[in-house]
């Protein structure tokens, strides 16, 4: 196991994908110790097959899931144990291709309307106005925002890429508000326990996510409303306004233009102004 993580530290994964792969691994380790009466070490291709076939029929397991299983065991044997098994009998997976739900430019209007704090409102907004991951966005530091530009650089994001998205001259005072006093290299959102001017440590996930979910309820928002789905309306509420797929693309940080066009799909025709051929 220690070899396992040590060849994903040195690949540069980070630190929530190994913690997923390395979870993975371990509940299969324990799936075939009960059932095989053998640790993962010593299955075979056949073993793994059955271990699949339980995931799929009685877990229910998703298709995303099922690829970390797989790519956790074959990266343990390939890496850790210098040993080949064949799992070829997962190629070809058909995957349910589910469109994003979408918030609406008056929902997204009420979500942050309803937020008094203004650093929890500031950042609810950035969110939706750069199209930031929440990690992306409670790891911002100071030195990474431009003011006068408009634009904030996104280091480190997804896969280890940094790229420059934009923001709204609309948050510069909440920005300003929450980076008063602070250093470059301080963290933009940090936790209220810390003394003013202080920068050293982010807010977390956690609470970031009771924040939104606290503005939908008092919004009347009636969907299941996340940060990423702040990402989602980010993305299409662009393209609506007629932003090129591409740029959109670079602004996401989305490796594969595929993964950007599945905004073509729920941006709303009427915004785009496309009408049913029937008078």
């Amino acid at each position: 196991l220690y070899r396992f993580r040590e060849c994903m530290v040195l690949r540069r994964y980070s630190a929530k994908t190994i913690k997923a792969y390395t979870s993975a691994l371990v509940r299969a380790h324990g799936w075939f110790q009960k059932n095989k009466s053998c640790s993962v070490d010593g299955i075979n291709s056949a073993d793994a097959r059955e271990f699949f076939m339980y995931l799929m029929e009685h877990r229910k397991t998703s298709v995303s899931a099922i690829r970390m299983y797989r790519f956790a065991i074959h990266l343990y044997f390939t890496e850790a144990l210098a040993k080949n098994i064949d799992m070829s009998f997962l190629d070809g997976m058909k995957t349910r291709r589910k469109l994003p739900e979408i918030l609406t430019r008056n929902e997204v209007a009420r979500l942050i309307g309803t937020i008094r704090n203004i650093k929890h409102r500031t950042i609810i907004a950035l969110i939706y106005a750069s199209g930031l991951r929440l990690s992306e966005c409670i790891k911002l530091r100071v030195r990474d925002v431009d003011m006068a530009e408009l634009t904030i650089h996104v280091k480190n994001g997804k896969g280890g890429k940094d790229r420059i998205t934009v923001f709204s001259a609309s948050l510069r005072d909440g920005l300003a508000h929450c980076m008063e006093g602070k250093r470059p290299g301080d963290f933009v959102f940090t936790s209220s326990f810390e003394n003013a001017g202080q920068g050293t440590t982010c807010l977390s996930s956690r609470t970031v996510q009771s924040i939104l979910e606290r503005a939908a309820a008092s919004a009347g928002v009636i969907k299941h409303v996340t940060p990423h789905l702040l990402r989602h309306a980010f993305a299409t509420h662009l393209l609506e306004n007629g932003v090129s797929i591409r740029y959109i693309q670079s602004l996401l940080g989305h490796r594969n233009i595929a993964t950007t066009t599945i905004y073509t799909s729920v941006a709303r025709p009427s915004v785009k102004g496309i009408k049913s051929p029937l008078p």
